[in-house]
């Protein structure tokens, strides 16, 4: 058993390797390394229902460590393709907000309970005969895996839960190095605009500054929660301009006679004769 195991679990990872060394695009790439992952458990899957575990042990030790390690590649590869399709349509910093979603969701989303997943990640092996052998199957346990790992003579259940937690830590290291390599061509993006000073604030800095108070005051960064200091200092980067005391600033502003949101009145006065504009 161990050497059929150890040569299927071989030839995945060459069939990856060579999958990935093409020249196809990425979908299609996850889409061939899905099928050839679900080839392999199949042949997996025809070997152990005929097969005689010669010892609980050896029962155990495919159905806790062998198989799940397999099977959460197919986890794995299924879950970064729905992602990558996902991200195809979406600009960077669409990209970078919804895997910062995804992985917020996977620290919130645990397996079958936490007490499995603890017990697994400290290595225990007191419940092992209960959790890894068909005699103890848990049907239960097996929410959403797929119809190949339903058959209760190539599943206990919480091998299922062992190759979810697999996959859950495999997608959480792929998506941070997403998440990362997005932060650097954004930074480059930004740093490129701004050192060939694409941007220039031609409006007044008391005009920015009531800008500035306007987009916090409204909740429309961070829902409002966001430092007034860094909002200017990012409008600073941006237009290339120094804004200066931004507080004294706003107390004149505030301290107005007529109109106190002159600048706002007038963007919007703007925007409404461009709007009249381009509908006549």
């Amino acid at each position: 058993m161990k050497e059929y195991t150890e040569n299927i679990r071989h030839d995945i990872n060459n069939t990856i390797q060579t999958i990935e060394s093409t020249n196809k695009d990425l979908l299609t790439k996850r889409e061939q390394i899905i099928s050839a992952i679900g080839d392999s458990l199949k042949q997996l899957k025809s070997f152990i229902v005929k097969y005689e575990f010669k010892t609980p042990k050896e029962e155990i030790l495919f159905f806790k460590k062998i198989k799940p390690q397999i099977h959460s590649q197919l986890i794995f590869y299924t879950r970064i393709y729905n992602i990558e399709k996902k991200l195809k349509t979406q600009s960077k910093s669409m990209q970078s907000s919804y895997l910062n979603n995804e992985l917020l969701r996977l620290n919130e989303v645990s397996c079958c309970s936490k007490e499995f997943e603890k017990y697994y990640r400290m290595n225990s092996t007191n419940m092992d005969h209960l959790y890894f052998t068909r005699d103890n199957n848990d049907t239960i346990s097996d929410r959403d895996c797929l119809f190949i790992d339903r058959d209760p003579l190539f599943s206990t259940g919480y091998d299922y839960e062992v190759a979810n937690i697999i996959a859950g830590d495999l997608l959480k290291i792929y998506i941070k190095e997403k998440l990362e390599i997005l932060k650097n061509d954004l930074c480059n993006s930004f740093i490129s605009v701004i050192s060939e000073e694409k941007l220039h604030w031609t409006d007044s800095k008391v005009s920015l500054i009531e800008l500035i108070y306007g987009i916090q005051a409204s909740g429309s960064v961070n829902h409002g929660k966001v430092d007034l200091k860094n909002l200017v200092i990012c409008f600073e980067a941006i237009f290339n301009i120094e804004i200066g005391d931004f507080y004294r600033t706003f107390l004149e502003i505030r301290d107005r006679k007529k109109s106190r949101t002159q600048y706002v009145d007038r963007m919007k006065e703007a925007l409404l004769i461009k709007m009249d504009k381009l509908d006549s």
